[in-house]
């Protein structure tokens, strides 16, 4: 990755920091209940962006920083095809199950099942594997 490109994206981020300190500032001055909760929508969309670019540069870079890590499910988990609770279940899994965490996103978890099968879980039901 060139350092004109490593240098933007670092600026883009900074400058969204910023944005996420006014907006903190923001919510705390509004004085109706509306506008403090559209104010911590946009301040939650922001922050999801932020998540957005650095997976972005992660995966630019090859070094993403959640990339295909160990870990084992805390307590029985319905793993789906798509991150959301209608999605359609792909299988059950046991407490104690090792598998691999592909990607993390907006509190579910890309996973691959020991077996090869991939979905979607809930990250709460994860705890990191012991080395």
């Amino acid at each position: 990755m060139s350092t004109a490109f490593r240098d933007a994206v670092r600026r883009v981020l900074d400058a969204e920091r910023l944005l996420l300190d006014d907006y903190a500032d923001l919510v705390s001055r509004a004085p109706t209940f509306a506008q403090r909760a559209c104010l911590m929508r946009a301040e939650s969309l922001q922050r999801a962006q932020i998540r957005a670019l650095r997976w972005v540069l992660g995966e630019i870079a090859g070094d993403c920083p959640l990339r295909r890590i160990r870990a084992r499910v805390r307590f029985r988990v319905i793993v789906r095809e798509a991150p959301f609770e209608e999605a359609r279940v792909i299988r059950e899994v046991p407490a104690g199950t090792g598998l691999e965490v592909i990607r993390e996103e907006d509190g579910w978890a890309r996973v691959r099942l020991s077996d090869g099968v991939e979905g979607y879980m809930r990250v709460d039901g994860l705890e990191m594997e012991p080395e």
